[in-house]
């Protein structure tokens, strides 16, 4: 059900009364984020302003620190103003984050890209898809960047075909790469579940499998996530929160990322596909995360 102003206005405040008094309380600030989707949160913003006289990231600014404020700040920003935004830092300065951007690309569907597009072009008055272009080689993960930005999704009708095409691409030696990003931009996330399930059903493992079986490094993240991504967003959501928190170092600029941008879309499936990559998201969090941060990120994934 679709929220009126009267929520908008309730819901601010809330958020002004867990800002009063003698310490912040950022459990009833997530919970206002856990009700919302990035595009109420902003008319929250503006209800708050309306009611208050005060802009709400300063607030935030004023009352939190450090990455839970990075957290909160991110969560209250526009969807796509924020997802074309992190694009423009995954690819400005010395060096493109190569990780950052394969999880911002290949989380978006064709409509996805065409409002990150439109705002990249309001924030930045540049084509998007030329930016990243610009700043990417010819290896098999630029090209699947490339092609994703452009995806052309239609119902193939083929499956079966298709799913011989990738048994071909992805056998012995030397991968037919092209083939391989053919399918995953063409497409649709139904038709390719069906190549994935006649995959497996003729070679006896799974199209996941062969994947990872031969690509490796950036490539290797690349084609799995844009594989879990048409088998399901949250498989490929559950995926990137595994990779962040995997391994030497939490990658928490990932974790804010997808807690504002997929929020809303994942919540209630992630935990769910999540065993996938690890045991529990909850004990990954708590593992990897303290105090408001892992309270926060806990409440905000619905973790328990």
């Amino acid at each position: 059900m679709s929220k009126t102003n009267a929520d908008f206005v309730r819901l601010a405040e809330q958020i002004q009364v867990a800002c009063k008094g003698a310490g912040t309380d950022e459990a009833k600030i997530i919970d206002v984020i856990c009700q919302c989707t990035p595009d109420e949160l902003f008319e929250v913003t503006k209800a708050f302003y309306c009611c208050y006289g005060k802009d709400l990231s300063t607030v935030i600014k004023k009352e939190t620190s450090g990455k839970l404020e990075d957290l909160l700040l991110a969560c209250f920003e526009p969807r796509y103003k924020f997802w074309a935004t992190q694009l423009k830092k995954a690819i400005k300065g010395m060096g493109t984050d190569e990780r950052t951007l394969a999880e911002l690309i290949f989380m978006a569907d064709e409509n996805d890209m065409k409002e990150i597009s439109n705002a990249y072009f309001r924030l930045f008055k540049a084509q998007m898809v030329e930016d990243v272009a610009d700043d990417l080689s010819k290896n098999p993960f630029s090209r699947l960047i490339k092609a994703w930005m452009c995806q052309t999704r239609f119902d193939r009708n083929q499956a079966q075909q298709d799913a011989t095409t990738m048994t071909q691409a992805i056998k012995g030696a030397g991968t037919d790469e092209q083939a391989v990003i053919r399918m995953l931009c063409t497409s649709t996330s139904k038709e390719y579940a069906q190549i994935a399930q006649i995959y497996e059903q003729n070679n006896k493992k799974s199209l996941r499998d062969a994947i990872k079986g031969d690509f490796a490094g950036k490539a290797e993240y690349a084609f799995l996530l844009a594989h879990d991504f048409l088998i399901a967003g949250a498989q490929a959501c559950a995926f990137i929160l595994h990779k962040s928190m995997k391994g030497a170092g939490t990658k928490e600029v990932n974790m804010i990322n997808a807690a504002a941008l997929f929020r809303d879309r994942y919540r209630s499936v992630v935990n769910e596909y999540y065993p996938k990559f690890s045991g529990s998201l909850a004990k990954d969090i708590k593992s990897d995360f303290s105090g408001n941060m892992e309270k926060s990120l806990l409440l905000i994934w619905d973790a328990k």
